[in-house]
């Protein structure tokens, strides 16, 4: 059989594929239509990379690139939402503890109240703020997605914005961080809007209105993903807005530090303020 065999490859009998890679193995009805293409040396079933180039058109070449570029980009994006963000930068961030009820330092409910009792303007650092929410912050309440445990809050201050930003832990091994923006703008009338975005835009486009990890999220993503547990964290400090609303003071967000002044005082930029 196997002398058979060679004899009628030497005549050029083809012999019948065999089929394990598909269209990279010619088949004789196919190998008609090319005459000269396959020879003696390269018998049917044998993977042929003249064959593989033959049939690998440019067009298939670019599909396959960008979908494995869309696929690389999705999963570059789906990493950055893992990359914690850097909270040893926040001036005065300490992950919530249970020694909870000490006498934060400084007091910032009492020294709100004197500056008003005064109607004398206030200014609170960023280490001030933070170290008040880590002494004064009880163990929090379930917020965001199941399994979802935030173990600390911090706040950075820029230059007419702020950003919020809750270290959490997912399950008990992840562990991600979630951040927002927000402006205050003041009206006329000495009421406070806050609006959720802050610094440069993305893109020069979209507003940049928080960030999942370190990934910069649109104002309209951030609103739905994070404004739960922005509220729930707004709600347990109801007691310190109310006072702020309530007296008509209006903050002013510098680098580093906040100023609340009276109604009767003229709103200073925070470059102006000492």
């Amino acid at each position: 059989m196997a002398s058979e065999n060679n004899k009628r490859r030497r005549k050029g009998t083809k012999q019948p594929p065999v089929e394990i890679w598909g269209s990279f193995f010619d088949t004789p009805e196919e190998d008609d239509k090319h005459p000269g293409y396959i020879g003696d040396d390269e018998p049917y079933g044998r993977f042929s990379w003249r064959r593989f180039l033959h049939r690998f058109s440019l067009w298939k070449l670019i599909s396959t690139l960008i979908a494995l570029g869309i696929l690389a980009f999705i999963g570059s994006l789906v990493c950055l939402t893992w990359v914690p963000q850097d909270l040893s930068e926040i001036q005065g961030y300490k992950a919530i503890t249970l020694q909870n009820g000490n006498t934060p330092t400084p007091d910032i409910p009492t020294l709100l109240k004197k500056a008003i009792a005064g109607k004398e303007a206030v200014t609170f650092t960023e280490e001030d703020i933070n170290s008040y929410l880590s002494t004064s912050l009880k163990p929090p309440t379930q917020s965001g997605p199941p399994l979802s445990h935030p173990h600390g809050v911090g706040i950075r201050l820029f230059d007419d914005y702020a950003e919020i930003v809750i270290n959490r832990t997912i399950g008990n091994t992840y562990n991600q961080t979630v951040s927002m923006y927000v402006t205050v703008k003041a009206g006329d009338t000495h009421n406070v809007r806050i609006e959720y975005n802050g610094g440069e835009k993305i893109l020069g486009t979209f507003p940049r209105g928080g960030r999942l990890g370190i990934l910069p999220l649109p104002e309209g993503y951030t609103l739905i993903l994070l404004q739960p547990a922005m509220e729930s964290l707004a709600k347990a400090y109801s007691d310190l807005f109310d006072l702020i609303k309530d007296s008509r003071y209006t903050p002013v967000l510098g680098k580093g530090k906040i100023t609340l002044y009276p109604p009767p005082a003229q709103i200073i930029t925070p470059s102006q303020t000492t």
